[in-house]
């Protein structure tokens, strides 16, 4: 089942992707994050859209980045992210269409 969900206040969905995505799976205010990733960004001197900004702002909020692994035998298959998603594929195809 598809569920329309947007973080954003005004119901936009171009150019904030990031603060979108980044605001759900933490259950924070569009606002705050925004303001979180716009303050780091700027002692960074970089961009707010710049993947080692987001990156960094996860990292400091206790998210760790995991590889996997590509090459066999350990290997991720298709078919084994089917199998262990197989409640989430339905979502993820239609929001990858939508």
């Amino acid at each position: 089942m598809f569920i329309e969900y947007n973080k954003n206040p005004l119901n936009n969905y171009t150019d904030d992707c990031v603060i979108r995505a980044i605001s759900a799976e933490m259950d924070r205010d569009w606002d705050d994050v925004w303001l979180d990733i716009m303050v780091l960004a700027f002692q960074k001197k970089c961009m707010m859209s710049s993947n080692n900004i987001w990156q960094e702002y996860l990292h400091n909020n206790g998210y760790v980045r995991y590889n996997i692994p590509d090459t066999c035998p350990n290997c991720y298959t298709i078919k084994q992210f089917a199998e262990d998603f197989q409640n989430l594929l339905p979502q993820l195809l239609i929001s990858t269409i939508m």
